[in-house]
């Protein structure tokens, strides 16, 4: 019988989940290719979702979440991030929210075989960043701003640079 704890660490090494989110003990979701899943993962009450909220928190060198901290914005070592919020914050239960990243970087073939972008934008994104003209981009949560940048650093000449300006908080 698997834990709850093999069963999230299980969720966290899938390289197909890009989203894992836990909204109290007895659900627990995650995104796969943009869409949605229930899973069958259910953790023993609210405290259970605390703890290991807070083993994967120290884990990563990040304070726990409690009395005092009801809540936490942290990145993981591979440049996930988490969110942890419990009560009184989080009124109906504790919350977890990871995103993950991609361990093998995208690109624009892939995107294109997808129908994601056309060929067009591919040759546009190539013109603008030789013409060395400036880009912003900017969005919503998950919807890819970070994975363009990493895509669109390989059309910049050698001698460019990123340079990344985010909103950050401190703990």
């Amino acid at each position: 019988m698997t834990t709850v704890v093999e069963a999230m660490t299980a969720l966290l090494e899938d390289d197909s989940v890009a989203e894992i989110m836990v909204d109290g003990p007895d659900r627990v979701y995650v995104e796969r290719r943009g869409k949605l899943e229930d899973t069958d993962v259910c953790f023993a009450g609210d405290q259970q979702v605390i703890d290991w909220a807070n083993s994967l928190l120290t884990l990563h060198g990040w304070s726990p979440v409690g009395e005092g901290r009801p809540w936490m914005d942290a990145r993981l070592q591979d440049g996930g991030r988490v969110l942890v919020v419990v009560p009184p914050v989080a009124v109906s239960g504790p919350s977890v929210v990871i995103r993950k990243f991609f361990r093998l970087p995208l690109t624009f073939d892939q995107l294109l075989g997808h129908g994601s972008i056309n060929q067009t934008i591919v040759d546009f994104m190539k013109v603008v960043m030789q013409a060395r003209l400036n880009v912003i981009i900017a969005g919503g949560t998950a919807s890819g701003k970070t994975t363009l940048a990493n895509m669109i650093v390989e059309l910049m000449p050698e001698e460019e640079r990123l340079v990344a300006v985010e909103w950050a908080h401190d703990q």
